[in-house]
């Protein structure tokens, strides 16, 4: 350091003077130095402040003569001080340059940059020399030069903005994340690489590298739109405007480059005018009128409908008064525009108008009118009016409304008759129960009566004359319940009781007695089921069995010699199910082809002559074809008249489990309790014929049978007396049978019990059982009554009772 040097010399003539005359000369020189010096002896204590130094702190010599840094600095900053001069001082460092950051009055902290250098020989002896120069200013200019750097770095990578500079030749010197972000390459990527090649197009490129050259003579523009490819293939639009960074001398030096992603603006802009463009072609051709109209009622624009539908030129509509080409009230053209502008003002249009207008060409038109106001800014508002020509759909409309007009009438008389016809149809069904009712009744006593006459010992004459007798009533009994059956079919509710049975034994209970029947008249009667046919089915073999001995007893009535065969097959067999064909084949008489469609008509017969040979009602067809219906199958005939006929039907049926081809019943038989001891029964009867018939039923059977003949009687006798059995017949005077059922059930609740109550009844409709069973009874027997079924159903109901179970078969 030159001031070290220069006391060096001056000590170095010391020989030629005195010391304090050197002293002085040495104090002089540092006064008039312009850098802040301080001189420390050996000890590490100031000897000397120079003036700079002295203005500088504002101490005098006299201050700090003889201190340290104590109490100066900070005691970090004194230790580390005399920790570098006592090092100087001791020879074992040359030379300390350091910063160090100093309080100094009032003006605060300041940096100075400080050399010290240790010197031997002067008129204090060994010293240390130490020089201050003030950086402050220079620190302030850094640091504020630092914070603007950071700040530019900030603005220049956090910025959303694609901010980019090149060199005047058009090569990427730098540029900011958002651009990596947006395009996909690193900075790294594309640095020094002319910045075109991200320019789409040629003619995009071209126009770059033109701006590019002009600005190298400061003639660049300073904005402009241009796409930009991506790393992945994509084109951005990109709005950029440019500056040039200049040198101190005023050169073009840089571009800088400011951008900004429009690609969403660019593209909902071209939607917007592709938008435009498809609005023009939907305006120009569709099919409804429309037109635009104004506050004042004018016409502003009407697309080629509309003037096809007025009969105008758009010259002659658009810029007048709408009423000119469309009008509702002929001769009051200037009421109905106030009236309209009103309206508009107060935005009170209806949405959807229908009326009648009348056209510039005086032809009268319904139209429908679709209104929606078009907010405009910076614009007046308008009213877009969607017109179209409704006329024939009007008149159809009203044609309509005449024919819905009769409809109505039509309807209502429909209801009528239908209300009419359900009427009958009740006052039907209300008249089969009654004849039912008053047919039963009678035939329960011949019935009844013949089968105990039976039982006696009659002569070989008689016994023939009382079985033709029992034959005759049970036909008739037959027909009776044909009679209900078609009925129930028509009522629909006709239902099926499903169980398990055995279909080859089922079929040979009903092909035995038709085949003696058969043999009478001299027929072969056989059926066959073949071994693919499952045995133990679930379904109404009670049904079943009626349709058979329906089909079987026909072909046995309408053939002469021959035969009659029944066949079942399997139709289809899939899961648990099982379809069944049956065929009933006969070389009977046969029908004529043209009869065939009538044959599962009620009360059809083929002809006077046969009917009147044969015997019959022609229900037996009708009702087999509706069961077979309920079962979801078909029947089908073929015939040939003279050669016989083949009635075959289809149902589907469940297989029960184990049931694939012939075997044993599996099916337990629940064995009847024997009721070891005569029972006392009471009898509800009021039919004297019943009554001596079921006293003498029940007395052959050794029971004691107590009578009375109402309902009301019946109570009374079961409060004051105790039976076994209430045989309960159901209408009766005073008191039925269904409200005497319920009078004891109430009694047994308050004196506890219960007697098993039998339903006698000669209803035989569908739901009367239910009625009788709902009512309390334990179980029901229609008329007319047969021994064996009276003896073991009064057997059975008691034994239940005893047992603590119920019967209600």
């Amino acid at each position: 350091m030159v001031l070290a040097v220069l006391c060096r010399r001056l000590l170095a003539e010391r020989r030629l003077r005195a010391p304090h005359v050197i002293a002085s000369q040495i104090e002089t020189i540092l006064d008039a130095l312009p850098v802040a010096i301080f001189v420390k002896d050996a000890h590490g204590r100031f000897l000397f402040l120079n003036q700079r130094l002295r203005q500088n702190s504002g101490l005098r010599n006299e201050e700090i003569v003889g201190r340290t840094y104590e109490g100066l600095l900070p005691a970090p900053e004194a230790e580390s001080h005399e920790r570098e001069d006592m090092e100087l001082l001791q020879g074992d460092r040359q030379l300390v340059a350091r910063e160090s950051t100093i309080s100094v009055n009032s003006e605060g902290l300041r940096t100075f940059r400080v050399r010290k250098v240790a010197l031997g020989g002067s008129p204090w002896g060994t010293v240390l020399l130490g020089a201050l120069h003030d950086v402050t200013p220079h620190k302030r200019a850094e640091v504020e030069l630092a914070r603007e750097r950071d700040f530019i770095r900030v603005v220049f990578d956090r910025s959303n903005a694609l901010i980019a500079v090149l060199d005047m030749q058009g090569r990427l010197v730098r540029w900011n994340g958002r651009c990596e972000e947006l395009t996909g390459f690193h900075e790294s990527d594309v640095r020094q690489q002319p910045i075109v090649q991200l320019i789409d197009q040629v003619r995009e490129k071209a126009k770059v590298q033109r701006i590019i050259r002009l600005a190298r003579t400061g003639r660049a523009p300073a904005s402009g739109v241009n796409p930009v490819l991506t790393r992945d293939g994509r084109v951005l639009s990109v709005s950029w405007s440019a500056s040039l960074l200049r040198t101190d001398s005023g050169d073009p030096e840089f571009i800088v480059v400011t951008a900004a992603d429009i690609s969403m603006q660019v593209a909902a802009e071209r939607q917007r005018q592709q938008l435009a463009l498809e609005l023009r072609v939907v305006w120009e051709s569709a099919g409804d009128a429309m037109i635009f109209v104004n506050a004042n009622g004018s016409v502003v624009a009407a697309n080629p409908s509309f003037c096809a539908m007025s009969g105008m030129q758009r010259s002659q509509v658009e810029g007048t008064l709408f009423t000119g080409a469309l009008c509702q009230w002929p001769g009051h053209e200037d009421a109905e525009l106030e009236r309209f502008r009103s309206d508009f003002a107060a935005r009170s249009i209806e949405p959807v108008v229908v009326r009648q207008y009348r056209l510039q060409d005086g032809q009268q038109v319904w139209l429908e009118i679709a209104n929606s106001f078009l907010e405009r800014p910076a614009q007046q508002p308008v009213l877009l009016m969607a017109v179209r020509n409704i006329t024939s759909r009007v008149r159809a409309e009203q044609e309509l409304r005449k024919t819905n007009e009769f409809l109505e009438t039509t309807t209502q008389w429909a209801r009528e008759m239908a209300a009419s016809a359900e009427l009958a149809s009740a006052a039907k069904s209300e008249f089969l129960a009654n004849v039912s009712h008053e047919i039963r009744t009678p035939m329960n006593g011949v019935l009844g009566m013949t089968e105990l006459a039976l039982l006696t010992d009659l002569d070989a004459e008689q016994r023939e004359y009382l079985q033709l007798v029992r034959l005759s009533a049970e036909s008739l009994l037959g027909l009776l319940d044909d009679l209900l059956d078609l009925s129930k079919a028509e009522a629909g509710r006709m239902e099926l009781q499903l169980a398990r049975f055995e279909l080859r034994s089922m079929l040979d209970h009903v092909m035995r007695p038709m085949g003696l029947r058969g043999a009478s008249r001299g027929l072969e009667v056989n059926w066959h089921a073949g071994p693919d046919v499952p045995d133990r089915l679930v379904g109404d073999a009670g049904r079943l069995r009626q349709i058979l001995i329906n089909l079987v007893g026909n072909a046995i009535k309408f053939t002469d010699t021959g035969y009659v065969r029944v066949e079942v097959s399997p139709s289809q067999h899939a899961g648990g199910e099982c379809g069944l064909t049956f065929v009933v084949r006969d070389s009977g008489v046969g029908m004529p082809p043209q009869r065939l469609a009538e044959v599962f008509e009620p009360f059809t017969q083929i002809d006077s002559s046969t009917t009147r040979r044969r015997g019959g009602t022609g229900l037996g067809l009708s009702i087999s074809n509706k069961l077979v219906e309920l079962m979801g199958g078909r029947m089908f005939v073929t015939s040939q008249e003279g050669a016989g006929s083949a009635f075959a039907f289809t149902i589907r049926l469940a297989v029960a489990e184990g049931g694939e081809g012939p075997g044993q019943s599996e099916v337990a038989v629940a064995e009847t309790p024997r009721i070891s001891r005569p029972l006392k029964i009471l009898v509800a009867e009021d039919n004297v014929i019943n009554q001596r018939l079921i006293l003498r039923m029940l007395d052959r059977a050794g029971h004691t049978a107590t009578l009375v003949e109402t309902g009301r009687e019946a109570v009374d006798a079961v409060s004051r007396e105790s039976f076994d059995l209430v045989l309960m017949d159901v209408q009766m005077p005073e008191l039925d049978g269904i409200e005497a059922t319920i009078q004891i059930r109430q009694w047994e609740e308050r004196e506890g019990g219960h007697l098993p109550i039998v339903a006698m009844t000669a209803h035989a409709m569908p739901g009367d059982r239910d009625k009788c069973i709902a009512a309390g009874m334990d179980g029901y027997l229609s008329k007319p009554l047969r021994l064996d079924l009276l003896l073991s159903t009064i057997e059975s109901t008691v034994g239940a009772a005893a047992n603590g179970g119920e019967i209600n078969d």
